[in-house]
């Protein structure tokens, strides 16, 4: 699960020359051409349904459509089942613990900071903290921060060492694909911006 589309595409999410979408691909199949083996392994959605930019900000979770998604998700079934969801970067991270806990629970504000990243997290149906207010459900998932997949080649960001293949390993396992090594000279850059990916298909 990720953001939204990008400028360049601003109403089509994951599309082909988009650098999020190549990313994920070489990532997880380990080549950039190969998306359609991405979708038969997960399912994909963005928070946004659209491009949204903040004044200052940058690329930003549209909190009205984010909201619209999340219950959408919610009362489809489709939060349940104990099923993987990989939460593409921090503001995606946030906005779905932010959502999903009590105001008061500590996960609520900042999850990103204090989850570890690419360990799942899992919200209960038993947990009274795990309920939607006003939405009718629970939700019964595994929530997995994970880093933005466009900064996967940028040598500028300075990251824990080994992240991208503990990136791809949980990607991998969660589809049960067998072990890849990352190697970072496949990949390659091509313009694009933020998009997602949830859960495993199954």
């Amino acid at each position: 699960m990720g953001m939204g589309p990008n400028r360049r595409h601003p109403s089509d999410a994951w599309h082909p020359s988009a650098l999020s979408t190549g990313n994920l691909t070489q990532l997880i199949m380990g080549t950039r051409s190969d998306w359609s083996a991405v979708e038969a392994y997960f399912d994909v959605i963005d928070l946004n349904e659209h491009w949204h930019r903040a004044d200052g900000a940058g690329d930003v979770v549209h909190p009205v459509e984010a909201e619209v998604t999340l219950k959408t998700l919610v009362s489809s079934g489709g939060l349940r089942g104990g099923r993987k969801v990989f939460l593409l970067g921090e503001q995606v991270t946030n906005f779905m613990f932010a959502s999903l806990r009590q105001v008061d629970s500590a996960l609520a504000v900042d999850a990103w900071r204090k989850l570890p990243k690419c360990v799942g997290y899992r919200l209960r149906t038993d947990n009274d903290e795990a309920r939607i207010g006003a939405v009718a459900g629970y939700y019964d998932f595994v929530a997995i921060p994970a880093w933005h997949p466009r900064i996967l080649l940028d040598p500028e960001v300075r990251m824990p060492p080994g992240w991208q293949q503990k990136m791809m390993n949980a990607m991998r396992g969660a589809a049960n694909l067998s072990p890849m090594k990352f190697k970072f000279g496949a990949f390659g850059r091509d313009g694009g911006s933020p998009t997602a990916l949830r859960f495993p298909v199954g």
